[in-house]
């Protein structure tokens, strides 16, 4: 019993050191998406014809495993039936965005949100550019060279049409949980279950 629960224990432990460690996401030039979390990556390649997709487990690859190809079955398709179109009367639509519930709901969706971008940290914005027209990268390079030029921020223009572009993200596991938990503790269930019954109630009485 003893090692039971010093199994839980050591399990909790580990839960909890995983999930104070943040996830890092990378956005580079050309499109490429990096996910990174302790010893996973996930990596995103976004090419003119199509999207390449890697999972990555101590910086090696995991292969995916080939299917073997059977021989096609032939199915017969059936003609889809239309359902019709429920109707929702504007009485209806009236009444639920007057309801409390409603207000509600949104309000604890932009909390939400808020919470959730404010789990995210801006570690590096690295930038260099060159546009085209000298004309307009002058302007820009100008308007640049009043930005502070730290270890997180690097942003400068030339004159070579160089373009690369560097991101890197960190977002908080703890807030983004912590800001789950309150919107689902919060949220008014009992009084969105009304409101779908009243909505279908209200879709057969327009029926009818």
């Amino acid at each position: 019993m003893i090692f039971f629960y010093g199994f839980l224990l050591t399990m909790g432990i580990l839960a909890v050191i995983a999930l104070s460690i943040p996830v890092k996401v990378r956005l580079e030039s050309g499109l490429v998406f990096l996910i990174q979390w302790i010893f996973l990556s996930f990596r995103i390649v976004i090419e003119q014809k199509s999207i390449r997709t890697e999972l990555l487990l101590f910086n090696k690859r995991i292969e995916k495993r080939k299917k073997a190809e059977g021989q096609p079955i032939t199915r017969k398709e059936k003609p889809e039936k239309k359902k019709p179109r429920k109707k929702i009367p504007f009485s209806f639509i009236r009444q639920t965005l007057q309801d409390a519930a409603v207000k509600k709901v949104i309000y604890q969706s932009l909390q939400l949100v808020l919470r959730c971008f404010s789990a995210v940290r801006v570690r590096l914005l690295k930038w260099n550019f060159g546009l085209k027209d000298y004309y307009w990268q002058g302007i820009a390079t100008g308007i640049v060279s009043g930005l502070p030029y730290t270890k997180r921020l690097q942003v400068r223009g030339n004159f070579e049409e160089i373009n690369d572009f560097l991101l890197v993200l960190q977002i908080s596991i703890w807030r983004v949980l912590s800001a789950i938990v309150i919107f689902l503790c919060f949220f008014p269930y009992y009084r969105v279950v009304r409101i779908y019954f009243r909505f279908r109630a209200a879709t057969v009485l327009d029926k009818q």
